[in-house]
């Protein structure tokens, strides 16, 4: 059972990891369906999802804290 499950979420994370590579690539996130850049649950009734666009950076993973 645990080999199906970390099967599935290695699949997941492949998954979502090409997707958020083809919406950079593209050019403008802010342009792309809400879903596919913040991937989380609806704002329940009453409430709003934010999300914020970050400008690209040269050398992200050395911006990492």
């Amino acid at each position: 059972m645990k080999k199906i499950s970390l099967l599935v979420a290695g699949m997941m994370m492949a998954a979502s990891a090409g997707a958020a590579t083809n919406a950079t690539e593209k050019g403008d996130i802010s342009q792309q369906p809400l879903e596919k850049i913040a991937p989380y649950p609806q704002a329940e009734k009453g409430m709003t999802r934010q999300v914020i666009y970050l400008p690209k950076q040269d050398h992200e993973e050395k911006l990492q804290s």
